[in-house]
């Protein structure tokens, strides 16, 4: 999901906006707004944000430096500008600030919808270079480089929690992620300056349609140590196909049954080896550091 930001001074205006546009269905989640600039700029600061959809006249930062502000340090965030004047020296300092699009008010909600669909395909597009960038990162173990990665995605301080899944999507609020990218078919990892929901982790597992798994390192992790943390908890997703039902594992657990556990994965389920507590960890290298050598299979 892509976090969208609302910034405007009039309340009928925000209800509009939250109550009119589809945000679901375009695979956006509305997770902050407020009334003026300034506000704006403090939550974007310590919350990552894909979508900035701001009103230009506001009461002191107004939506132009408020712009200009998000462009000086978040340059792929995608910006939308509402305003109620049709002024071309608005339209034309935008287009300076490469705005994504520029609306008029009242708002034509279907006309945002569209728009906010174009957004949605760039957002998306610079999530996937983030993610390979923050694996790239982390593979190469720098911790400097790392931590202000991390900083930029707004998780703050010294070390991060991970989390992983398997079988099970969009868990990113639930659980309590401040970023999450895709590694594989169905399998995500989630990143966090706060410990993880873990109730509302086993609510989503209690309920999950389809066999799946989700692992919990249970500290957090210094950034020098992220990729070793990263295959364990990949390996900890796996703990459901141990049990032979959804799983949440928080716990690993060092053993010999590894390697003939993913010998046995793509039976999918025949002679499945018996329910051990914890989990045990893979060392086979593949294309990254921390994936775990587990065949692709349809959940």
């Amino acid at each position: 999901m892509l976090n969208v930001l609302l910034a405007d001074d009039e309340t009928r205006t925000l209800h509009h906006l939250m109550t009119g546009v589809p945000w679901f269905q375009l695979g956006m989640e509305v997770c902050c707004t407020a009334s003026n600039g300034s506000e704006a700029l403090a939550f974007i600061e310590s919350h990552p944000i894909d979508i900035l959809i701001t009103d230009i006249r506001m009461p002191g930062m107004d939506g132009l430096e408020l712009c200009q502000r998000v462009r000086e340090r978040y340059h792929d965030m995608s910006i939308i500008l509402l305003t109620g004047y049709a002024d071309f020296e608005y339209a034309r300092r935008g287009i300076e600030l490469q705005v994504t699009d520029y609306c008029l008010k009242p708002i034509d909600t279907e006309q945002l919808t569209a728009t906010l669909r174009r957004a949605v395909r760039q957002g998306y597009g610079r999530s996937s270079s983030r993610s390979d960038a923050l694996l790239d990162l982390i593979e190469e173990g720098n911790s400097q480089e790392i931590t202000r990665t991390f900083s930029d995605l707004g998780i703050k301080g010294d070390s991060v929690y991970i989390a992983g899944s398997i079988g099970v999507h969009n868990i990113e609020q639930a659980i309590g992620a401040q970023f999450s990218c895709k590694v594989g078919r169905h399998k995500y990892l989630y990143f966090s300056g706060h410990p993880f929901h873990t109730q509302e982790a086993s609510h989503i597992i209690a309920f999950s349609k389809k066999r799946s798994g989700i692992g919990l390192f249970p500290t957090s992790v210094p950034y020098g140590q992220t990729a070793r943390a990263i295959s364990d908890v990949l390996v900890m997703t796996y703990q459901y196909f141990i049990n032979g039902t959804s799983t949440l594992c928080e716990r690993l657990v060092d053993g010999p049954l590894t390697q003939e556990l993913f010998r046995q994965l793509p039976k999918k389920g025949k002679n499945q080896a018996s329910s051990k507590p914890g989990c045990t960890t893979s060392r086979k290298p593949t294309a990254r550091c921390f994936s775990i050598s587990a065949p692709h299979f349809d959940l």
